[in-house]
């Protein structure tokens, strides 16, 4: 489909922002980003920052929620699991795929590959409805510059959706 927008202050997807900048895209119900990260988020001796990989994985499992379903959550919880070094300065990708919904809880996997498809970290997530976040206030901070028409109307019409259910 192509390029989601970002949220204008997200030290992660906000294009304006100081963070990663992080271009994420969906498809055929992935989410999923390209990113090279440099040594100003290493941990140690250019080894990216834990931190920073959990927070590239729940980037994209939110936005993989938010698609798949139109609902505005928030992570309720995520385990991670690093199974490989996530290294500054080289490329990987990030994905995320829905699992469904139980009892209110959006069930979501989210993997870092490096350039092989070798999975360096991946986590399950759960993520549950912000119930305080008004759609309309959140549409309006989001910034589609780049994006194609067809993913704002996708966006617009599954807010619209879950807001008459």
């Amino acid at each position: 489909m192509g390029l989601l927008p970002s949220y204008e202050k997200c030290f992660f997807c906000g294009r304006d922002s100081k963070g990663l900048k992080l271009r994420i895209e969906y498809a055929e119900g992935v989410c999923s980003c390209d990113f090279v990260v440099d040594d100003a988020f290493q941990g140690f001796h250019g080894v990216l920052h834990g931190g920073i990989v959990s927070g590239i994985l729940d980037e994209v499992m939110w936005w993989t929620v938010f698609m798949e379903t139109g609902t505005i959550c928030v992570t309720w919880k995520m385990d991670v699991e690093f199974r490989k070094t996530v290294s500054c300065e080289t490329a990987y990708r990030a994905v995320g795929k829905y699992r469904g919904i139980t009892h209110g809880n959006y069930k979501v996997f989210g993997g870092i590959e490096d350039d092989s498809g070798k999975v360096c970290a991946s986590a399950n997530a759960v993520f549950r409805e912000a119930k305080d976040v008004k759609k309309d206030d959140f549409l309006r901070s989001l910034d589609f510059s780049g994006e194609s028409g067809e993913v704002e109307s996708l966006l617009r019409s599954r807010l619209l959706k879950t807001e008459r259910e």
